[in-house]
């Protein structure tokens, strides 16, 4: 974003926010290993730790975008989260129209709150073992969407490189 805005300084930049447990089982993995490594993450020697390197890349990445955006004056940057958008999206829509200076009016208000749909994929973390993450990233990734951690699952604790399986709970 810095790049963009020594071109466009005057920019809005609207950041939405997924889900990172559900972004660290997506099928496509292309931001992590084309990105990952300036961020501090390597792919994965093993498929079974594309998950957890997926979540790491997820919140560094989201982290690293958050604090850009909070260098920018308010009415520049806007954050997103994409699952309450989709689940009750009258307030984003109409935060979103405000931060654009949009006056969409209500048949038109009324139509954008129609479209955000609660996608297939949201949820998909829920048929995978949690113990491939670490827990900081879990917590992380629930902080920088302004949630609570995922509930009650089982992941992983990391110290020193060791993990060491926990409960987290709310």
């Amino acid at each position: 974003i810095e790049y963009l805005l020594r071109y466009f300084p005057d920019l809005k930049w609207i950041h939405v926010i997924r889900n990172g447990l559900d972004m660290a089982y997506s099928d496509n993995q292309r931001q992590l290993f084309q990105w990952g490594r300036i961020l501090g993450v390597n792919p994965p020697d093993s498929a079974e730790m594309l998950p957890n390197a997926s979540l790491k890349y997820w919140v560094k990445a989201n982290r690293r975008a958050l604090d850009l955006g909070r260098e920018l004056p308010s009415h520049q940057f806007m954050s997103i989260n994409f699952d309450q958008l989709c689940s009750d999206p009258d307030g984003d829509i109409q935060r979103l129209l405000d931060f654009l200076q949009i006056d969409a009016g209500p048949e038109k208000f009324t139509c954008l709150c129609s479209l955000p749909r609660v996608p297939d994929s949201a949820g998909r973390y829920r048929r995978h073992d949690m113990r491939v993450f670490c827990e900081d990233d879990v917590r992380s990734g629930a902080g920088l969407r302004g949630g609570s951690v995922v509930g009650r699952h089982r992941v992983q604790a990391c110290r020193s490189n060791r993990h060491i399986a926990t409960r987290l709970s709310r």
